[in-house]
């Protein structure tokens, strides 16, 4: 059967199970960035196939191009997977555009958007995702509202770049600092009854 011939169940279906297997190799992609910080078979990675997660996800946006589902995914993968942030950005905004009152896909375009986080970043080895959510929000809402946070955030966009290439190369150092940065989120997160 052609797909012009299918019915919007049929279409929804199928679009469905292709944004779900697109997601299944985002998820793999990002727990390699995570445990591995890269895709890469040399650092010992079983490479999630991010080509072939766009052509699965741009199915779907065949069937539905304004669907904001199908846009922050493929986002996702443009900016994780290819390092196409500019291309991502304009996918987010898209979706954020159809969907404003969708949490994820404004999370995601605030964290495209601000960046800054470079330990964080590269301790959890991507941008995205709730650890830096909690850090972003506290360097916003807290740090910068008092004299002492924005001295601390200006040292700190001086030196952590450096410590976030130092962060990047060695798993150790990586795990030990997502183990900490972890401890300050959870604090942090309890403190302000964020997230909950």
């Amino acid at each position: 059967m052609d797909s012009d011939e299918l019915g919007f169940d049929e279409k929804l279906a199928e679009a469905e199970d292709y944004c779900l297997q697109a997601e299944f190799v985002l998820h793999e992609l990002q727990a390699n960035i995570e445990v591995y910080g890269s895709n890469s078979a040399l650092v010992g990675a079983n490479p999630a196939n991010v080509d072939l997660a766009i052509r699965y996800i741009d199915r779907s946006l065949e069937y539905f191009p304004e669907n904001p589902k199908y846009l922050n995914l493929k986002a996702l993968l443009l900016a994780e997977g290819k390092g196409m942030k500019v291309e991502a950005k304009a996918m987010l905004e898209k979706a954020h555009a159809l969907n404003p009152r969708d949490i994820n896909i404004e999370n995601n375009l605030s964290a495209l958007k601000s960046g800054g986080c470079f330990v964080a970043t590269a301790a959890f080895g991507s941008e995205f995702g709730t650890e830096l959510d909690v850090l972003r929000w506290w360097r916003g809402n807290v740090l910068l509202k008092s004299a002492v946070g924005r001295w601390f955030v200006s040292v700190y966009y001086l030196g952590g770049p450096k410590v976030a290439l130092l962060v990047k190369v060695s798993p150790k150092i990586r795990s030990a600092v997502r183990w900490v940065l972890r401890r300050i989120v959870m604090k942090i997160k309890k403190k302000h009854n964020l997230f909950e």
